[in-house]
């Protein structure tokens, strides 16, 4: 198709990490945010995290030379997302080289979400819930999460009882469900919810 008439730009590298470089610049990462730094192998954390419109840096098992110059120039202070088994104790030594870090992380990506969201919606009153097995659906509603002002809860049939806790806790008045019941049941979203 003819782009004529369009301002087209690419931004790439030569991996997902130092692509993702290349968005945070040309998102114009505020040197006040948090930066949220997850691992580039998996996505529970960072759908979770998707809510919170924070600038997210995706790490492997250390930081890149690009990574450490560009979180020079951020605020200096960084939430690691998930265990050691996600973000490698290397990388949190090397983000206290640079800055502060501290450690948001759950026994596994259930709880991990609900601490996230006790972290960064305080107050909220709609959760978002996405099918914790896989990232299509919650990939698509973080930023509807982020509109709302909703955490992005991640369930699955039987691992509800974190996100219900929350919902009661928070006295959530409202709910959106991402995705058909082969992937969030009917019932797991009532129990979620409390109906």
């Amino acid at each position: 198709e003819d782009l004529n008439g369009y301002f087209i730009q690419r931004l790439a590298g030569e991996s997902r990490y130092e692509t993702n470089i290349e968005i945070l610049k040309e998102a114009g990462v505020n040197a006040t945010d948090e930066i949220l730094i997850a691992t580039g192998k998996n996505y529970a954390d960072s759908l979770s995290a998707s809510a919170t419109g924070l600038p997210m840096l995706l790490v492997d098992k250390n930081l890149t030379d690009s990574q450490k110059a560009f979180l020079q120039n951020t605020s200096r202070k960084f939430v690691i997302l998930g265990g050691t088994g996600a973000v490698s104790a290397e990388v949190e030594a090397e983000l206290n080289r640079i800055g502060t870090a501290i450690r948001v992380r759950g026994s596994n990506r259930y709880l991990t979400s609900v601490l996230i969201a006790n972290r960064y919606f305080s107050g909220a009153q709609a959760a978002v819930l996405a099918y914790a097995q896989n990232f299509p659906d919650g990939l698509s509603g973080g930023p509807l999460a982020y509109a709302l002002g909703a955490p992005l809860l991640l369930v699955n049939s039987g691992t509800e009882d974190l996100a219900a806790d929350y919902a009661a806790e928070q006295e959530i008045a409202a709910g959106i469900i991402l995705g058909g019941t082969n992937s969030i049941s009917n019932e797991t979203a009532n129990r979620v919810f409390g109906n």
